[in-house]
């Protein structure tokens, strides 16, 4: 979903949520023998949502360039059967945020690992980190100052009519988009 409001005559500035749905598999010999996924016993459905603004390249005015920035987001559970997969969900996810002794002990070289990666996390990028799973299992991030900006993150609009939207990111990543009509009766494009 999208919103938009000006920020001079000819630059708009939007906000976005990516909505990416996802599902953990179990552990498999494909992935070797440190996989992280040891700890999941059946297959989870989750929900991304990566949140942001957007807005046209000004150092590119006679191209379609978007500049994007990243300001937080959120992972949550999202599967048909929340009383068997919810708790295992808390399981794996609770057991990496709620260190306890035991788990520490459990883990051991994940929790150092990951302690690293968080710390890189917080002042590299200056996200808070979730330190908990709420009751619904979800967890949010977000930046102190947001992530991207001009000429290092940004989306070529490929494609563009009523219905949908082409781009291609600074990797080359390609995205569709198609608009959907959401609970306000605004239409809004997703992925």
């Amino acid at each position: 979903s999208s919103s938009s409001s000006s920020s001079s005559s000819s630059l708009l500035l939007q906000t976005y949520n990516i909505v990416t749905a996802f599902t953990i598999e179990t552990t498999s010999p494909s992935f070797g023998e440190s996989s992280p996924n040891d700890q999941v016993v059946r297959p989870m459905k989750g929900i991304m949502t990566t949140r942001g603004y957007s807005m046209s390249d000004p150092s590119q005015s006679d191209t379609n360039r978007v500049t994007i920035w990243f300001t937080g987001g959120k992972m949550e559970f999202s599967d048909d059967e929340c009383d068997v997969k919810l708790p295992e969900w808390k399981r794996v996810f609770g057991d990496h945020l709620n260190y306890t002794h035991h788990s520490q002990q459990h883990f051991g070289v994940h929790v150092l690992a990951r302690k690293c990666k968080e710390l890189a996390f917080k002042l590299l990028l200056g996200a808070s980190i979730p330190n908990k799973l709420e009751d619904d299992g979800s967890m949010s991030y977000a930046f102190e100052s947001p992530m991207g900006g001009h000429g290092s993150t940004y989306c070529d609009i490929l494609y563009l009519d009523d219905t949908i939207r082409i781009m291609q990111g600074n990797h080359g990543t390609i995205y569709v988009f198609s608009r959907m009509a959401n609970n306000n009766n605004n239409d809004s494009l997703s992925s």
